[in-house]
Formats: structure tokens, C-alpha cells, sequence
């Protein structure tokens, strides 16, 4: 499976959300709607590290803040474990960055993808099958790995709230696995009947939109238009509004959650919707 994006220095069960105004302006800063999650390649993967205990020196050599960090969890197999997993710093991009990765790699060894993170021993929080959205990293899988001298000895899945609709629709993973894998087959099936069954009647033959529901910490859900930002016709405010209003009248915890690489948790899920005199109401997920 696609395996992980390091590195969060986070505390289990920190309750930090993503402002709404920030998952909006994502996504009204975006130029491309249709395509908006980018797979993001699990074994050397960027990351700002916000972590100074990672490295072996003291933080004023390096900027935590801006200086960007590229980390592998590679599989460094050895002829009593085929299956072994070492942290290995592959790049620091930065004013200092090549001296500093040839100061690591003449005291502690360098192979053919980097430098072993021999000197690190603790544990890190890391997402499983991360993906871009609309530049958020997210992941609705985490784990805590301990790391002795640089190799992964354990590995403690992190369970992160899943919603009613998600659980009822759970089909076969395809491919890798990976959770957004799962979720490209969720038709939103649930949510359409629910909506559908008090949808007002409209002349309107065709109307698309771009919402965003937000799950807050009671699992209440609350939707926002993202796209048209005006609806001109009466008829088309009448049926966003009746739209909305279904969305605030969805059982508690019928959406779950995300989580972003900083720790932060993701409340909302982008769908597209599209409504028609024949069919009512049907979404599509952003995911894909």
C-alpha cells in the first residue's frame, strides 16, 4: 500500500480544526475543480518538518519554519529482516541543506537514497495514503510508528471519526487499498435519498453546484455553497435553500472526518452537485 507522509509532531487526540473560511478559500483559490486530489507518493514525500527533535543538531541550523524536508520511510531489507522500514533524510532544501545533509552523512553513513536517521529513536505520527486536496493534506488513516536508532520496530493504527454514510457503504478496496481507494465507489446513495425525500418541485430542467458540508464536534452538519457564489433565479435560490436546509436536518455523524499533515482536523467534504427534474438531487465527490 502507499504507505505514509511524515512528519507530524502531534498529540493523540488534539481536537485543532481547519477554520471553514480556510477549507473555502482552498478551494475558491483553486484552478482546477475537477481534478483536485493528487496522490502523493508515500515513500519520498516534502513535508515542513515542525518536528526539531527528528535531527541530531541544534534548530538554529535549520529553518523548521520554511525550510522544506524530504523523509522516506523506505524498506532497507538485511538477511534477518526482509521486511525492515528505515527513516532516512533524503533532502533538505534550504540556504544550508547540502552542507548539512554531507555533515549528517560523513558522522552517521549514507546510502543510495539518503541518510539513515540512525541517531533518531521515538516515536512519529504519520498519515497513511495522504492525498492533496485543494492543498490540504489529508488522510482519513494514521498511525504512530515507534523508531529505534532510525529503523520502525512497531506500527499502532490511529482510528479517526468515520461517518454513518461511510460506514454503510463500505465496498471492496481496490487497487493499493488505500481508504480514498474505498471511498471512489461510494455513490453518496444515502445522502441523495435523503435529500430527495422532501426535494421542492421545479420547473428547472438542470442545476449544478459546488457545496461543502462541514461535520462540527457534535457531528452536526452544516452546508456551504462553494460555486455559483450567486443564484439569480428564484427558482434556483429555492432549491439551494431547501438543499441546505436537508443538509442541517442529516442524522448527527453522518459525514466523519479527515486529517491534514499538521494535526489539524479536516471537518469538511467537497461534493458536486447536480440536480434535474427527473433524477432530483445527485453529488459526486471532489475526492475524484
Amino acid at each position: 500500500m502507499c504507505y505514509c507522509f511524515i512528519i507530524s509532531n502531534t498529540t493523540l487526540g488534539q481536537t485543532k480544526t481547519l477554520p471553514i473560511s480556510n477549507m473555502i478559500l482552498n478551494f475558491s483559490k483553486s484552478e482546477v475543480k475537477n481534478t483536485p486530489m493528487q496522490s502523493i507518493d508515500g515513500f519520498e514525500v516534502d513535508a515542513v518538518v515542525v518536528n526539531k527533535d527528528l535531527f541530531p543538531f541544534s534548530e538554529p541550523k535549520i529553518n523548521l519554519e520554511y525550510d522544506k524536508i524530504k523523509w522516506s520511510l523506505l524498506y532497507t531489507p538485511s538477511s534477518s529482516d526482509p521486511l525492515r522500514r528505515t527513516l532516512t533524510l533524503m533532502q533538505i532544501e534550504g540556504e544550508n541543506g547540502i552542507s548539512l545533509i554531507d555533515e549528517l552523512a560523513d558522522k552517521y553513513g549514507k546510502n543510495s537514497n539518503g541518510v539513515p536517521a540512525v541517531w533518531y529513536s521515538g516515536k512519529i505520527d504519520v498519515l497513511l495514503c495522504p492525498l492533496n486536496m485543494f492543498g490540504e493534506i489529508v488522510s482519513r488513516e494514521k498511525a504512530v510508528l515507534t523508531i529505534s536508532k532510525g529503523i520502525v520496530i512497531s506500527q499502532e493504527n490511529v482510528p479517526i471519526k468515520k461517518g454513518s454514510i461511510e460506514k454503510k457503504s463500505q465496498k471492496a478496496m481496490m487497487l493499493d487499498g488505500c481508504w480514498h481507494d474505498s471511498m471512489r465507489y461510494n455513490d453518496l446513495g444515502a445522502l441523495e435519498k435523503f435529500v430527495n425525500q422532501d426535494a421542492v418541485k421545479s420547473s428547472i430542467k438542470a442545476f449544478a453546484l459546488s457545496i461543502l458540508i462541514v461535520t462540527d464536534n457534535q457531528g452536526k452538519e452544516s452546508g456551504y455553497i462553494l460555486a455559483p457564489q450567486k443564484t439569480e433565479k428564484q427558482e434556483e435560490k429555492i432549491l439551494v435553500n431547501n438543499l441546505l436546509k436537508r443538509i442541517n436536518q442529516l442524522p448527527p455523524w453522518s459525514f466523519g472526518w479527515l486529517e491534514t499533515i499538521n494535526g489539524s482536523i479536516f471537518q469538511g467534504r467537497y461534493l458536486k452537485a447536480d440536480y434535474s427534474q427527473n433524477t432530483g438531487w445527485r453529488f459526486n465527490d471532489y475526492f475524484h
